[in-house]
C-alpha cells in the first residue's frame, strides 16, 4: 500500500494525473480492507497530498476532512493537529505543501 501512495506522489509530480488518481484508488481499497481506521487515515492524507501536488486544493479538502475524522476516532492527537493545519492552510487560500 505504501508504494503505491509514493508512486502516486511521483506520479502527480510528473503530470501524470491517471497514474496517481488509480494508485490513491488502489490503496484507499486496501486500507479500507485491512479494515484499520490509522492505516485509512494515513492512506487519505496521501490521498490529499497528491490533490495539492496536482495542484488542485478543493479536491484534497474531502480526504483531509475523512482523515480527520479517522484520526480523532482513533485517539491519535498527532495526525488530526496535521490534518486541521492543513485544512486551515486550504481555508486561508493557500495549499500547504504536501
Amino acid at each position: 500500500m505504501l508504494w503505491r501512495m509514493v508512486r502516486a506522489k511521483l506520479a502527480a509530480r510528473a503530470g501524470d494525473t491517471g497514474t496517481a488518481e488509480r494508485l490513491v484508488e488502489e490503496a484507499l481499497v486496501l486500507a479500507r480492507e485491512a479494515d484499520s481506521p490509522a492505516l485509512e487515515a494515513g492512506v487519505r492524507m496521501a490521498a490529499a497530498d497528491v490533490q495539492l501536488v496536482l495542484g488542485r486544493p478543493d479536491m484534497a479538502e474531502p480526504p483531509l476532512r475523512e482523515a480527520l475524522r479517522l484520526s480523532i476516532e482513533k485517539g491519535d492527537v498527532v495526525s488530526a493537529r496535521r490534518a486541521e493545519t492543513r485544512l486551515a492552510a486550504i481555508a486561508a487560500g493557500g495549499s500547504p505543501q504536501p
